[in-house]
């Protein structure tokens, strides 16, 4: 158990707690697992539009890597989200 709480973030130890609000613990896997989901696909699909814009440099094929950036951006701006929401969640505690 030391070893798994010392894996998680600070902000997300409740989680860890036998007494834990289940339908918040349910709510934070749930959004957790689709932020996984979501980066990966995009990874996949940037490494896709990586092989495109080398095979043909083309404006399209430019945009479509911008495009998959812009959106992997978003989802590290989500997670750093959750990280600043839980650092001042502690801080507050």
């Amino acid at each position: 158990p030391a070893r798994l709480a010392a894996r998680v973030r600070p902000g997300d130890r409740w989680a860890l707690d036998p007494h834990a609000d289940l339908v918040k613990l349910e709510d934070a896997l749930r959004q957790a697992v689709i932020l996984h989901r979501k980066a990966g696909a995009l990874n996949s699909e940037l490494r896709q539009a990586e092989r495109a814009l080398v095979e043909e440099e083309t404006e399209a094929n430019f945009a479509w890597l911008c495009d998959v950036k812009e959106r992997l951006a978003v989802i590290a701006g989500a997670e750093t989200e959750a990280d600043l929401q839980d650092t001042n969640d502690s801080t507050v505690s």
